[in-house]
C-alpha cells in the first residue's frame, strides 16, 4: 500500500502532539516511494545519511545527562 505525502505529513504531526519523544520525519526531494526496493547511488546517500545521524544522536546523547539518574 502507497501512503501519500499528505498522509504522512499528517500522521507525523498527530505523533509529535501525542509523543514526548522526538519525531523525525525527512522527504526526498524526487524521491518515489519505495524507490529504496533497488541499490542505487540515491539509495546509498540516504544509508550514509540515516548513519550519520544515528551515530550523531548516540553521541549527543552521551554528552548529555539523563536527569532522572
Amino acid at each position: 500500500m502507497l501512503a501519500t505525502v499528505e498522509g504522512a505529513r499528517n500522521f507525523v504531526d498527530q505523533l509529535r502532539r501525542a509523543s514526548d519523544s522526538t519525531v523525525v520525519y525527512a522527504e526526498l526531494p524526487g524521491g518515489q516511494h519505495a524507490f529504496d526496493v533497488f541499490h542505487s547511488p540515491r539509495f546509498e546517500a540516504v544509508v550514509d545519511g540515516v548513519e550519520a545521524f544515528a551515530a550523531w544522536v548516540l553521541a549527543t546523547a552521551q554528552r548529555t545527562p539523563d536527569p532522572t539518574r
